[in-house]
């Protein structure tokens, strides 16, 4: 547990980095010396061109979803559509199958590294400031994160360090979820998770004895992987529920749907810290659905997969965080 005469008020994870490798300094120095790479980072930086990209990105989700349907026209017409409103009620009631694993991840990654050890404190927490990562730029919901720990003397440090594990996991266990089962590639896909298991330790480590984190093991990555496994199972069969609210899909696709909702999940992650994530997701699940479904199919199956998420993860915070709320008074400090 944090130390509350000593609370750390911010936490440069770069610098723990780059003191963590000190030949990643040299490079630094290096990138911060030159005039066209800062111009650059200038450049990215600025809200203009943050807002023109997100304009841009956009654009190119309604030119991509145009065009398909124009191309497509004669298809669509003669496609057998439907709208059965039971599948999606049933993602909707099914959606713990695939939350609840993510509630777990957290739980372990923010005990792990010394935070506050009680599953309802975790559960409501991670619950509470989950809705934050639905505006654009990540900082919202880690900030509300920091809010609310911070009756736990949790510090920012933690939750930074907790953040970035999550993220990583997440990302790589999309990606292999991907390889291994939506374009099959199984060398690639055990590659990943041999390297995983065997160098985020070591990473995680480093970075983490800079800010005095507790150590983080080898079976830490599997037990996180194989939860974070179940999640995108359970994802991929509420995908596939959803689809089959518009158009029969067989159950044997599942497994596909498992690896692509895999994929545009580690995706929106990646660019949800770049440029707000908004479209990237929709876009790309909409772009490997066309492999199973037609691409206009593909994408209205993925925007009515967004809306269902969303309101299925604002109904379920508000249920969970309801059911492990405290007593208003009582914090870990009594």
């Amino acid at each position: 547990m944090a130390n509350e005469d000593k609370p750390v008020k911010h936490v440069d994870l770069v610098a723990a980095a780059v003191a963590a490798w000190p030949v990643l300094a040299k490079w630094q120095g290096r990138l911060a010396s030159n005039a066209r790479v800062q111009a650059m980072r200038r450049l990215w930086q600025s809200r203009a061109f943050q807002q023109w990209l997100r304009v841009a990105i956009f654009g190119s989700f309604l030119i991509f979803m145009g065009l398909a349907i124009y191309r497509n026209w004669n298809d669509l017409r003669q496609y057998h559509w439907r709208l059965d409103a039971r599948y999606a009620a049933l993602a909707v009631a099914c959606f713990p199958l695939a939350y609840v694993p993510t509630i777990w991840c957290w739980h372990r990654i923010i005990r792990r590294i010394g935070g506050a050890a009680e599953w309802q404190v975790n559960t409501h927490i991670f619950c509470m400031s989950s809705l934050g990562r639905y505006v654009p730029g990540a900082i919202w919901y880690v900030a509300g994160r920091a809010y609310w720990y911070r009756d736990y003397g949790v510090s920012v440090s933690q939750v930074a360090m907790a953040t970035l594990w999550e993220n990583l996991v997440f990302i790589t266990s999309g990606l292999f979820v991907y390889l291994l089962l939506g374009c099959q590639q199984l060398w690639l896909a055990g590659l990943i998770l041999v390297a995983a298991v065997a160098f985020y330790p070591a990473l995680l480590n480093a970075v983490g004895r800079r800010v005095q984190l507790a150590s983080v093991h080898r079976l830490d990555v599997v037990a996180l992987l194989g939860a974070l496994g179940l999640a995108w199972a359970a994802g991929g069969l509420l995908l596939w529920g959803v689809a089959n609210a518009f158009s029969p899909l067989n159950i044997q696709t599942v497994p596909f749907l498992t690896g692509i909702w895999g994929a545009a999940g580690a995706v929106s992650i990646v660019a949800g810290f770049l440029v707000g994530g908004l479209g990237i997701r929709e876009l790309t699940l909409g772009a490997l659905l066309g492999q199973v479904l037609p691409m206009p199919a593909g994408v209205a199956v993925a925007l009515a997969f967004r809306l269902i998420l969303t309101v299925s993860e604002g109904l379920w915070v508000v249920i969970l965080g309801w059911l492990t709320r405290r007593k208003r008074g009582t914090t870990q400090k009594d």
